[in-house]
């Protein structure tokens, strides 16, 4: 039996080859301590030393060239030769099914086992990265730079003439482990590479579609991540695995956040500290409620990076209570009429004021009713505000609760107005920089929107027409930003959050934390395999709004039993009500 090596027993975890020397890249110039273009200089000392050889050339060969054409010096060139098979080492793992098969013919059929690889990596190269992923007990390492005879060529195939009984080969690409063995008697048995796999399934196939088949060095580690994590095995999607032959279907909401939320979450985390850090800031208020799982992750993604993160609070805000808390004068009110409602006149005053008022008059802010809650607000200015004035009092009580320093400070939220950042700083007459996954055109700061907020994935963006999946598909990462609190309402005398009736988070509040896990679990693996390497790639957001949009539009992906977490209720609006999943795939289909 002879098993090709590299995404048949062994893969990476980057999704294409090419991506291992662009991480080399950062190791060579770390080496060096200047920028230096090791993969295009890689790739043309490879062709050199071919062109100079006329066939298969070995990883020494390529050194030799590498040398000649960067004028660098024998001893570098060996701790780059190093740094290159290391880097090999670190990001390989076995195909366990495979290598199942492979221990298996070895200890229990006692076949005779061989490798066989068209690559330069010599011998000790290899065997260093074999016995790391656990592949011992062959009897042949035939690797092409040392025998000059490929698979690709079908030089090999003919060279073993004879054994057309006696050999069955194992391998994943088409022609060369397949094909030319294959006319030429030998048996061959086909095993699908990871990437493949994945992009027979309709969520691949659309990622693939959308970014063009290019991958960046981001989506190259994101998505070898996911694979080596859910297509190490060739069989990932026979039915005796996944729910639908042939697709990728969520098994429970651990598994839910690591393949959906784990992309966004990670590279919303990444850019947060390094934005935090060039703009010298010196402590993060993670507004509630959507800080309740980022302030954790924060800390726990600083952990992995080995850095220290920055002093920061859970800081417990709602439109509501620092609305109404930063209200001093009838004018103030007017903000209130810019926000979208719908709904009668008593639920208005009810969820933006927190006063009764018995008045089933339905309304519709901004577009019309303006002058109807305007005139109604006159009415009763005299009682809104004194319940603000009351308000202000109690939640200024809340933050000098609050320990730390209060200059440079940072505000994160998902977005997208910085309503709350906005009447926090007239509530206590501080300046804020906001962190937040997207901000809207139509913000509180204006002119001032360039130095007050920073948007992730896209800035003074247009709802209406924007192309950003984060921001267009918003409610999908609303409905699990959540705590075990339903939404403040407002303080009470001793400055303790006073909170309204549970919604749909709290009810699934036990999976939503099931998803937090399993987004932890993504950071770990990238960060753990990658490292603060990950700091030095630039974020790919048109990757990221690839993989969101192919999640939304695989209508398979997240089976019934898992949709109950996209329930969503906006009081405050008075809008959404339902499945936000649902939702966006009616949306998408008409």
């Amino acid at each position: 039996m002879s098993f090709d090596i590299f995404d048949t027993l062994i893969m990476r975890t980057v999704a294409e080859p090419y991506h291992v020397n662009e991480i080399i890249r950062f190791k060579v110039e770390d080496l060096l301590g200047k920028n230096f273009d090791f993969p295009t200089l890689r790739i043309a000392a490879e062709e050199s030393a071919r062109k100079i050889k006329g066939g298969d050339v070995t990883l020494d060969d390529i050194y030799k060239s590498f040398a000649e054409l960067t004028g660098l010096d024998e001893d570098t060139c060996k701790k780059i030769r190093e740094l290159e098979v290391a880097t090999e080492v670190e990001l390989s793992l076995p195909r366990e099914d495979v290598l199942a098969w492979f221990n298996e013919l070895r200890d229990f059929y006692k076949k005779e086992l061989w490798l066989i690889s068209d690559m330069y990596m010599q011998t000790p190269d290899l065997e260093r990265l074999l016995k790391k992923c656990g592949v011992e007990g062959y009897e042949k390492l035939l690797i092409s730079c040392e025998t000059n005879l490929r698979k690709d060529t079908a030089a090999i195939w003919d060279n073993l003439r004879g054994l057309e009984d006696k050999l069955i080969h194992i391998g994943d690409n088409e022609t060369s482990d397949i094909q030319l063995p294959g006319d030429r008697g030998f048996d061959a048995y086909h095993v699908m590479n990871a990437l493949n796999l994945f992009e027979l399934t309709p969520f691949g196939k659309m990622l693939a579609e959308r970014l063009d088949r290019k991958k960046s060095l981001y989506a190259g580690i994101f998505l070898g991540v996911v694979l080596a994590k859910k297509f190490q095995s060739p069989f990932a999607l026979n039915e005796e695995i996944t729910a639908q032959a042939g697709r990728i279907v969520l098994k429970n909401y651990r598994e839910l956040g690591y393949w959906f939320f784990g992309t966004p979450r990670l590279t919303f985390i990444l850019w947060l500290i390094q934005k935090t850090r060039a703009d010298n800031i010196r402590r993060i208020l993670f507004f509630s409620r959507d800080g309740y799982f980022l302030q954790p992750l924060y800390k726990f993604i600083c952990e992995l990076l080995n850095l220290k993160p920055l002093p920061s609070d859970y800081f417990y805000a709602s439109r509501r209570a620092i609305t109404v808390a930063a209200l001093r004068n009838l004018d103030d009110t007017e903000d209130l009429l810019t926000l979208h409602f719908e709904g009668t006149l008593k639920k208005f005053f009810k969820v933006r004021f927190g006063l009764e008022l018995d008045d089933a008059t339905e309304i519709f802010l901004p577009v019309k009713s303006e002058e109807l809650v305007r005139e109604a607000i006159k009415n009763h200015a005299a009682e809104i505000l004194s319940n603000a004035a009351t308000e202000r009092a109690n939640y200024d009580k809340y933050i000098k609760s609050l320990s730390g320093n209060r200059d440079k400070i940072g505000v994160v939220d998902m977005g997208y107005s910085g309503t709350i950042q906005y009447h926090l700083q007239r509530l206590t007459k501080k300046i804020f920089t906001g962190y937040y996954f997207a901000t809207s055109f139509n913000n509180r700061f204006g002119a001032a929107a360039e130095d007050r907020m920073r948007g992730c994935f896209t800035e003074n963006d247009n709802y209406a027409t924007t192309t950003c999946a984060v921001y267009k598909y918003q409610l999908l990462f609303e409905s699990i930003l959540t705590a075990p609190d339903a939404q403040l309402k407002n303080f009470d005398a001793e400055g303790k959050p006073v909170f309204g009736e549970p919604e749909p988070g709290q009810i699934h509040f036990a999976e939503i934390a099931e998803v937090h896990e399993g987004i932890k679990d993504f950071c770990r693996d990238v960060l753990k395999n990658f490292g603060d390497i990950i700091l030095r790639v630039p974020i790919d957001k048109n990757f990221v709004d690839a993989w969101i949009e192919s999640f939304i539009k695989d209508s398979f992906i997240v089976p019934q039993n898992l949709k109950a977490i996209f329930d969503l209720e906006d009081e405050y609006c008075n809008t959404m009500h339902g499945n936000a999943l649902d939702f966006y795939r009616l949306t998408i289909s008409h």
